[in-house]
């Protein structure tokens, strides 16, 4: 996968810091977590039969990476503006 593989991964994080900032943390990661494991099912898939053996996907350095992308960016993304996270704004005033 290589270099396209942290571009994948940049970029699932930067969608899911923009939508968090308009939209709360929890409901942009319960929203963007469904569509990463599928990411991650689809490469396992092309993986498995490029190899010919079987991949755990529960094994992939990627898929680890990108499930946790999606809680650094939701956490990032509530503090790009006052919608993003309740605290934020409690805070601002």
């Amino acid at each position: 996968m290589g270099s396209s593989a942290v571009r994948i991964i940049i970029a699932f994080g930067a969608i899911t810091a923009l939508l968090s900032a308009f939209v709360s943390n929890t409901a942009t990661a319960a929203m963007m977590m469904p569509i990463g494991v599928g990411i991650v099912t689809f490469i396992t898939g092309v993986m498995s039969s490029e190899s010919g053996k079987e991949v755990d996907p529960r094994r992939l350095r990627f898929a680890t990476a990108l499930m946790l992308m999606v809680a650094y960016g939701a956490s990032v993304g509530g503090l790009l503006t006052r919608w993003g996270a309740r605290r934020t704004s409690s805070v601002a005033g």
